[in-house]
């Protein structure tokens, strides 16, 4: 429980991070392509969401539960992935 907790409170920071550093660009170098900030905006959208849903299958099975988190990490962490064609 106190995995995935940590992962939902790392979610949200990120979040808020993330959408005060990208709005209108105001933190981001110069060179940040503006697809690339969408897309990484867009993959993040449910990151909190999913978090919190591993945190709750916490109190039915641990292991499944950071077996998610995992899964989650994988996902979140490769910008571009899955891509659109």
């Amino acid at each position: 429980m106190l995995f995935s907790g940590t992962m939902v409170a790392i979610a949200l920071a990120f979040e808020g991070l993330w959408g005060y550093a990208s709005k209108n660009g105001r933190l981001l170098g110069q060179r940040a392509a503006a697809a690339d900030v969408e897309q990484i905006t867009r993959q993040h959208k449910y990151g909190p969401l999913m978090y919190s849903a591993a945190f709750a299958l916490s109190f039915v099975s641990i292991g499944l539960s950071v077996g998610v988190c995992l899964c989650l990490a994988v996902y979140l962490g490769l910008k571009g992935w899955p891509s659109r064609t």
